[in-house]
């Protein structure tokens, strides 16, 4: 083995750092995960005394600590007393202007207008929010609330200050949630913050980032073993289709998928293999299927009834589920998961052409004879 194919062993001593894993939550379902006017309203909710007391006292006084740390001011929280807040969105202003979320104390005499920036560009009279406000100049604070640090506009910077999402929610997760509060309200507030988080631009070097900067030689070495891995599992494909007289098709190569077909049966009913768990997973799997699309769709049932004949059939997955669409729609009939620990990859081909030639033959032999049976010659 040449010194460049050599397996970077140093690397398997190293702890490779996990990536942080997405969840899909509310926002991303409903398609309102980058909409302003949604995230004012939940800033809103959460800020709502009425409401949620102990929530809107802890996000205030977060805002208020986040403030104070930007203006280098120990007196901001006293000088800012809001204590019986109220929190209205979208007020006009005498020029019909909306502020998007106005912090209000009307017995202190206290104020935060904030200006919520999601992905949109600033266009907005800042100015003239501050002057809709008419409490004393050092009892109101201007906040320009955005998804990545943002430069104040000239002549505002002795009201206005920048503050990011991602640090208004990280100074309320520094003090924690309160305890006893809504099992439904704790959801929502976690799916919130997660959005955000999202979101953000997050100047901070991640985990994994910085595990390249420090490891560079080691983390290409172990990329050219990717490579490898990945030309030895085509490699072992193609011989399987080769040994059961099959026709490999790897349209869907790079996203994990292979088809082996019969060219009689062209699109009826073929072999499915997904194996991109096996170069993705610590628990490297591989699913083989029996898929029938076309014709063998539209005869499922009776090709259901068909395999009672032959009782093995029962042990593999069964699914009469539809997935895709228009000519494209397809139904996993029969899947298996095969369990591959890292001594047995190297036994792919065999332990792929006995599950197929034992298990997944005999059912399509019985799909092939029914679909000959009811299609008209």
């Amino acid at each position: 083995m040449s010194k460049d194919e050599a397996i970077p062993l140093e690397l398997l001593n190293i702890k490779v750092p996990e990536g942080v894993p997405t969840e899909t939550g509310f926002f991303e379902i409903s398609g309102t995960a980058t909409r302003e006017t949604v995230n004012s309203r939940v800033y809103a909710w959460f800020l709502n005394l009425d409401e949620n007391p102990r929530l809107a006292r802890l996000f205030c006084d977060a805002l208020l600590r986040v403030a104070q740390q930007k203006l280098g001011d120990a007196s901001t929280v006293k000088r800012l007393a809001l204590e019986k807040f109220e929190c209205n969105l979208e007020e006009f202003t005498s020029s019909q202007k909306r502020i998007d979320i106005l912090l209000r104390d009307a017995d202190t005499q206290s104020a935060i207008i904030i200006e919520n920036k999601f992905h949109a560009d600033l266009k907005n009279d800042l100015l003239d929010y501050w002057k809709h406000v008419s409490y004393p100049e050092a009892q109101k604070l201007g906040v320009l609330l955005t998804l990545y640090p943002t430069e104040v506009p000239e002549g505002l910077k002795s009201i206005f200050i920048n503050i990011t999402h991602l640090e208004w929610v990280e100074a309320v997760e520094s003090v924690g949630v309160p305890t006893g509060i809504p099992l439904y309200t704790y959801g929502m507030m976690t799916d919130f913050l997660n959005n955000i988080r999202k979101q953000s631009k997050d100047p901070r070097m991640s985990d994994q980032a910085r595990f390249f900067f420090d490891h560079p030689a080691l983390v290409i070495q172990a990329q050219d073993c990717l490579k490898k891995a990945k030309e030895f599992v085509r490699s072992e494909l193609e011989e399987v289709a080769r040994l059961l007289e099959l026709s490999p098709n790897f349209r869907d190569y790079s996203l994990g998928y292979c088809y082996f077909k019969e060219n009689q049966y062209n699109d009826d009913a073929f072999y499915t293999v997904i194996f991109e768990e096996l170069t993705q997973s610590y628990d490297p799997t591989l699913s083989v299927i029996l898929e029938l699309q076309s014709i063998g769709l539209k005869h499922i049932e009776r090709l259901d009834e068909a395999l009672e004949v032959l009782p093995k059939s029962s042990a593999v997955k069964r699914s009469k589920a539809t997935q895709g669409r228009g000519e494209t729609k397809y139904v996993h009939f029969r899947a298996k998961e095969l369990s591959l620990k890292t001594k047995r990859i190297s036994q792919l081909r065999v332990i792929l052409i006995e599950t197929i030639q034992n298990e997944f033959k005999p059912m399509m032999r019985i799909v092939h004879k029914t679909l000959d049976g009811l299609i008209e010659k």
